[in-house]
């Protein structure tokens, strides 16, 4: 401290010395050192064009004098309080110390809680972990005893139902081949429907637990216990299949509306609306398309004289009338019932996969000449009532997605490729060109 005071002593001294002489000169400016883009061989260049290099050295060695007794005389202004710091702090590690106990038994306490609360939490997670366990644990028991509860329920349900089936049925085949004395035997035949139509009621109500069951053999298929009732419930759907087609037919052949629709909305209560629309060809539409097909094929074959080009020029024209006609007559509630837009039965592609598709069978293969170019007149009059039956089918559709249904089927599809437009039109065109030639 003493030299260092003594330093200051000497550098006071030489600055009094030094500032004595005289002061600093204009043009030397102290302030340009300050600037941000201040260089120093660009302040050398500038001064020396009216200053003397030595003077120039010389003057600025007196102001970097000048400089070091300032920074000397800011440092020993405040060099007393920074002595003197050291004498203010005595005893402050020792506060510091106990202010630092309390904060350390916090953290242990604190420490001592999250471990507790990770603990807690911990325990918790794994009882919900469990829980949920137990939970999956339950359903899939209750998802078991479900599967096999519906199946025996199933099962039973058929036997009962299995058991009634054969006296049901031959009193309807009774009733159906006695229809045309059905005055005579009005009683008998309203007891024989009556028991038809509660059969076809009780298989309703069957191929809808049926569905319950095949939904939970569904959801449980990856489940061993589950796969032991494969054979079950298979037995079951076949089963139930083989009655419900035996119903339908039945309830069809008798035109008994309303139990052929139980058998209907069976089928679509096990999601196969196919079956429905093949028993509805095989019990309904088929019968009635062959024989107008034979009729009509019998009545031209007769009026032509045996000559089966002419015989198929409006043989066609004859089958969609007559087809459409029978249909409204003989079942005109059923088909009501089949295409109204809310009956339940939307699912049934009647119009295309049973009506549609039966009559371009039934036409193909009884009379082949219909779709023949080979008369171009009696094909473009068959074509004419081709598409006069869409027309027709169209419009007993209940609504636009029938419509659209119809116009997309598969049966649609089929009975316009029959039509070869190609090879009509190249025959035309010939008849066309040759009379054109022939005239000229």
């Amino acid at each position: 401290m003493a030299q260092h005071t003594a330093a200051a002593e000497d550098g006071r001294a030489t600055s009094v010395a030094v500032q004595k002489p005289a002061a600093v000169p204009v043009w030397l400016a102290p302030e340009r050192f300050e600037a941000a883009d201040f260089s120093p061989d660009v302040c050398v260049a500038d001064l020396r064009r009216y200053v003397h290099l030595p003077t120039v050295k010389a003057e600025l060695q007196t102001f970097l004098l000048h400089l070091k007794n300032k920074l000397v005389e800011a440092i020993n202004e405040d060099f007393g309080d920074y002595i003197a710091l050291s004498s203010r702090l005595t005893g402050l590690e020792g506060a510091v110390v106990r202010m630092r106990q309390p904060l350390v038994d916090i953290q242990v306490k604190l420490c001592a809680v999250e471990d507790s609360v990770k603990a807690e939490l911990q325990e918790l997670q794994q009882g919900l972990q469990r829980r949920q366990d137990a939970v999956a644990a339950r359903s899939t028991l209750e998802l078991m005893q479900e599967v096999a509860a519906s199946t025996g329920k199933v099962e039973k349900l058929l036997q009962e139902v299995g058991q009634q089936q054969t006296a049901a049925l031959s009193r309807t085949a009774a009733t159906g081949a006695a229809r045309a004395t059905a005055e005579s035997s009005n009683g008998i035949s309203s007891s024989s429907n009556e028991q038809l139509d509660n059969h076809c009621r009780i298989l309703e109500r069957v191929a809808g637990e049926a569905a319950r069951l095949l939904y939970l053999a569904e959801r449980g298929k990856q489940l061993a216990f589950v796969k032991t009732l494969e054979r079950r419930v298979m037995g079951c759907r076949m089963n139930l299949d083989k009655q419900l087609q035996a119903a339908l037919l039945a309830a069809l052949r008798a035109h008994n509306w309303s139990a052929a629709v139980h058998c209907l909305r069976g089928y679509l209560e096990l999601g196969e609306p196919g079956r429905a629309e093949e028993g509805l060809r095989a019990g309904l539409v088929g019968p009635l398309v062959a024989d107008i097909v034979t009729q009509v094929k019998r009545q031209s074959t007769a009026a032509a004289g045996g000559g089966q080009r002419d015989s198929s020029s409006s043989a066609l024209a004859q089958v969609v009338d007559q087809v459409l006609a029978r249909l409204r007559s003989e079942a005109g509630p059923l088909l009501s019932q089949l295409c109204a837009a809310g009956s339940g039965l939307s699912g049934i592609d009647l119009l295309g996969a049973v009506l549609l598709a039966e009559v371009s069978q039934a036409v193909a293969e009884g009379m082949p000449g219909v779709f023949s170019p080979g008369n171009p007149s009696a094909f473009h009059q068959n074509y004419l009532a081709g598409q006069s039956l869409l027309d027709q089918l169209e419009g007993l559709a209940g609504s636009r997605a029938a419509v659209e249904r119809l116009r997309g089927s598969s049966a649609a599809a089929g009975w316009a490729k029959r039509w070869n437009l190609a090879v009509y039109f190249s025959l035309v065109y010939q008849d066309i060109a040759g009379g054109v030639k022939t005239t000229a």
